[in-house]
């Protein structure tokens, strides 16, 4: 149970922003979890440190956490975590621009869908293609998914996931010149931000959206909206170097490199 608690802790202090806290508290319940043979806290704490690596681009690190966990979800038959971090897979896939990876990997979950479904693994899913569709210049596939898993938060009470939803698809919205529909979902997205308690994952998404919107010559006033919201995006990238910095100084483990 106490390396399912810290991972827990990590989880909030992850939310927070508070990344080195999260850091040491997965490296100790990773090692808490393998000391006391509880594979299935190893592999949520992996899972959960391979989430704040993506953060932070450590593709590689983040890769060989995820595939240990899913080894272990797998082995226990934990269908969640194995749903949950193929998912991640794929989006650090996209990130990679390895889209026919990404692909591949999304459609043999679509089929799990089908056999096995809930409204937070569609939204989680539909979220994710909608993104790798942005990504493969189908914008107006994109859209519909993202749409739809807009939706699906919604009607599952998720805040955060519904703001990167709607500021995914007020970025499409932009790169499509559909000026009226962007004013709506900007609108709605900031209303929805106002009531966020820990809004720092809210800023990794701005970072990534407005890292793909750069390619577009969009007028600046198109942005205006955003502002306050891509200022910390901004701060949070330019912080990057130093959190790494700071976790290779403090890791007792190889996780970071």
């Amino acid at each position: 149970w106490q390396a399912t608690l810290m991972n827990n802790l990590a989880v909030m202090h992850h939310s927070r922003g508070e990344y080195e806290k999260a850091f040491q508290m997965l490296e100790d319940a990773i090692n808490c979890a393998q000391r006391s043979g509880y594979v299935r806290a190893q592999a949520l704490a992996l899972s959960s440190l391979g989430d704040l690596l993506t953060d932070l681009r450590e593709i590689e690190r983040a890769e060989e956490c995820y595939d240990q966990a899913l080894i272990i979800a797998s082995q226990l038959g934990y269908s969640f975590l194995v749903f949950y971090v193929s998912v991640a897979k794929a989006r650090i896939a996209r990130y990679g621009n390895r889209l026919g990876v990404a692909e591949t990997l999304l459609r043999d979950l679509f089929v799990h869908l089908k056999q096995n479904t809930s409204a937070g693994d569609e939204a989680l899913i539909r979220m994710e293609y909608g993104c790798l569709l942005l990504n493969s210049n189908k914008t107006v596939e994109a859209m519909e998914e993202l749409a739809h898993a807009i939706n699906l938060y919604e009607q599952d009470g998720r805040v955060l996931e519904v703001c990167a939803g709607r500021l995914w698809l007020a970025a499409a919205r932009m790169a499509t010149g559909e000026t009226d529909e962007v004013a709506l979902q900007l609108t709605e997205l900031l209303t929805a931000a106002k009531s966020l308690k820990e809004p720092a994952p809210l800023y990794v998404v701005a970072a990534e959206v407005q890292h793909w919107l750069e390619k577009f010559n969009l007028p600046q006033k198109t942005f205006a909206p955003l502002g306050q919201l891509f200022t910390r995006a901004d701060e949070f990238t330019k912080s990057i170097p130093s959190i790494r910095r700071n976790l290779r100084r403090i890791s007792k483990s190889a996780f970071i490199s």
